[in-house]
């Protein structure tokens, strides 16, 4: 359902209301109502499924975040997380370290054979 059927929903549903004041609502009008509500029911449970489905995956995204935080520097102290902000350049210098490290290990023992 998209923001303007949304929209035309809630202004029936207002008309509705302002017809009631008046007395019962035309049968048809009445229908077409339900029918609304039933569309909106229908939205609600989708959007709740929905936002069940990103809760599931925001945490387990927090999950892995949280474990690349942790091996790249060290377990945090009880109750405490560290921040994530700096994992990109952090795993970044250490791909570059680790490269440095295994080059700087072949050419020693190159020089060793």
């Amino acid at each position: 359902m998209n923001d303007e059927e949304f929209k035309a929903i809630g202004d029936r549903i207002r008309e509705l209301g302002s017809m009631t004041l008046h007395g019962p609502p035309p049968q048809k009008t009445f229908y077409a109502l339900m029918t609304d509500a039933v569309a909106l029911l229908s939205e609600v449970e989708r959007l709740r499924a929905d936002n069940e489905e990103l809760h599931r995956l925001r945490e387990r995204l927090a999950e892995l975040l949280t474990g690349v935080a942790n091996g790249l520097k060290g377990e945090p102290p009880e109750l405490v997380m560290h921040d994530w902000s700096d994992l990109p350049e952090l795993a970044a210098k250490t791909a570059t370290d680790l490269a440095t490290t295994t080059a700087l290990l072949e050419q020693a023992r190159r020089k060793e054979s």
